[in-house]
């Protein structure tokens, strides 16, 4: 996908922006909706530095702009935690990964007992 460069020292440099989007429907979404997003989900989320929080309720339509909001405004404060730790050694980090996902939705079985 040519998003990293390999330096010399097993070193790489990345050649896309670090808090780039994923293209709806791009090559790394399409890959994470088929290899990520399981293996993400395969934990029971139990440790200290895990969490996993699910949330389903009735909304109106004018409800779901300032989650969206919220939503953008939790990824720019990862983004800027990231960009805090940009210099600090690669042994000392770790991928951190945060699903947020909203949309209109009702589970299958509601959908295929509605009258």
């Amino acid at each position: 996908m040519h998003i990293a460069e390999l330096l010399p020292g097993d070193r790489i440099r990345l050649r896309v922006a670090r808090d780039f989007d994923w293209l709806p429907g791009g090559l790394i979404w399409q890959f994470f909706l088929a290899q990520g997003l399981h293996d993400f989900l395969a934990s029971r989320f139990s440790g200290e530095d895990e969490s996993l929080e699910f949330i389903h309720r009735m909304l109106i339509a004018p409800a779901v702009v300032p989650l969206k909001v919220e939503l953008r405004r939790l990824r720019a404060r990862m983004a800027a935690l990231h960009a805090e730790a940009v210099d600090v050694p690669l042994r000392q980090k770790h991928g951190t990964g945060l699903l947020l996902a909203l949309r209109e939705w009702e589970p299958e079985v509601f959908t295929a007992r509605r009258r």
